[in-house]
Parts: C-alpha cells; structure tokens; sequence
C-alpha cells in the first residue's frame, strides 16, 4: 500500500517477454518493494511477430509454473494475476483463439503494436515525417484499433482491456511531433462505444510519465472523453519492464482517473473485473 491506498499494477513484464531480461522472482520482489500490493504479469505474444519469425516464442507453460511458484511463496503478501499482452490478435484470428484456448488467462490486454505488414511503432522514424503524415498513421491506427475490440466481441468469457491507447504517439511525442487529437473525436468515440458494448476495460498506461510524454496513454482528455461516452471500466498498469518500474506511477494515475469524474478502478478476477476504490 501507499498512503493507505491499495496499489494494482495490470500491466507488467519479465524475460518470458521477447523485450524484457529480469528474471520472474526479480520482478516480484521489485513489485512488494516498491509498495503495490496487486501484479498481474502479462508477458508480451505479438501472435503475428511470433508466427512470422520476427520474434522468439512465448512459453506459455513455463511462465505459468514461475507464475504458480511465486503465488505460494509471496501467499498473503501479494496477489498474482495470470495474464497476457496478446498483440494484434485480429490479424491472425483463428490462432490467436486457439492460442487463448490452451491457455487459462485470468486477464488479457489486447495491444496494436504495428499495422499488416509493417513493423512496431517503436521502430519508426517519426522525425521524417510531417505532422500530417503522422495524423494519417493514427487515423489508420485507430481504425484497426476497432478491429482490434471485434477479437474480444467473437471471443467472449475472458477480462479484457485496451493497451496503450494512442500507443504511435509516445514515439511520435519523442520525435517532436504534434498532434491534436481532437479531429479523431469522432473515432475516439467509436472505440469507446466498442468498449462499453463488449465490456472491454481502458487502460491507463503510466509509462508515458517516465518516458518523456509527462502524460499516460492515454492521456487525460482522452480518458476524459471515455468517461463522456458511458465509460466506466478501467485498469492501470506501469508496462514495467525493469525493478524500478514496478508499480510506477500508479498513484498519478489514479488521481487523473479521479480528476475525469471515476470513483473506482478495476482489478480482474475469475468472476469479472472487481472494483477497486480510488
């Protein structure tokens, strides 16, 4: 806990992620010293990445087995949530049930980390390019974010959040681009009408803070509008993927949620997202 608070970081890595070299106990004792008292691991699966050869296989199997491990030996001290970041899920959809099948998730975050065909955001270089082309790749990137949430609608019984929101524009932020976001309005609202239908949470991402945006993903108007289109589901997570960031700026976050008009935030769990008091 902090300051009385319950603490719940959703969003969470180590080296069963492709990106991430901490080992799973490193992770979970970084995670009680740093004062959270809710982790849920959710170790990356791009499934398109994966299948293409780009990155290495996620075993499944064996993050369950450390997961299971570290729920006996930190029992009464810190909750464990199997979860994943399960990437572009709607552009290999047979596989990607099929791969939810095999696997009891507790949780999954769903992510678009790169369009068909083109590689991850992260590898871009944004300071090529005008602003209004990269108003053009966040158009195209919220339009496959709708697809991204009929995965979810088609594959029902599973606690399932949005990752990252605006995810292109941390990078695009630390190119010097600019966006205003209010000429996608329109396609904001349409993700989120999806979220409420499907029962989808938003996530709100505290990685941002620490890397250059001063702001989550997404940001606090943004959130603002999800709350204004009947919002109310949403989780926060660090994304950490070292000790210090474990729990980071959870805190923050939950005052902006309080500041867009929530009372609570969310923890999944098998019987649904639980409510936790902000």
């Amino acid at each position: 806990m902090i300051n009385g608070r319950i603490i719940a970081d959703l969003h969470t890595h180590n080296d069963f992620s492709f990106d991430c070299h901490m080992p799973p106990e490193q992770a979970y004792a970084a995670t009680l010293k740093n004062g959270a008292d809710i982790l849920a691991v959710t170790n990356h699966f791009d499934i398109d990445g994966v299948l293409d050869g780009i990155y290495g296989s996620y075993d499944a199997d064996a993050d369950r087995r450390a997961l299971e491990s570290a729920r006996e030996t930190y029992a009464g001290r810190l909750r464990i949530i199997r979860g994943i970041e399960l990437g572009q899920p709607h552009h290999r959809p047979r596989e990607a049930q099929e791969f939810l099948a095999r696997n009891d998730f507790e949780y999954v975050l769903l992510s678009l980390h790169n369009m068909r065909d083109v590689p991850d955001f992260y590898f871009w270089d944004f300071k090529q390019m005008t602003d209004e082309m990269c108003r053009y790749w966040l158009e195209r990137y919220f339009s496959q974010t709708l697809e991204l949430l009929d995965f979810a609608r088609e594959n029902t019984g599973r606690n399932y959040a949005l990752a990252h929101l605006t995810y292109p524009y941390r990078y695009m932020r630390q190119a010097g681009r600019t966006v205003d976001f209010i000429r996608f309005r329109d396609k904001l609202a349409a993700i989120f009408e999806k979220l409420v239908s499907h029962g989808i949470a938003l996530e709100v991402n505290t990685s941002g803070y620490r890397q250059g945006l001063d702001m989550p993903m997404p940001h606090g108007e943004i959130v603002a509008l999800y709350r204004e289109c009947g919002g109310e589901l949403t989780v926060v997570g660090s994304d950490a993927h070292k000790p210090e960031e474990f729990g980071d700026d959870i805190t923050r976050a939950y005052e902006l949620l309080r500041d867009c008009g929530f009372t609570y935030t969310c923890v999944p769990s098998r019987g649904g997202f639980e409510r936790l008091a902000l």
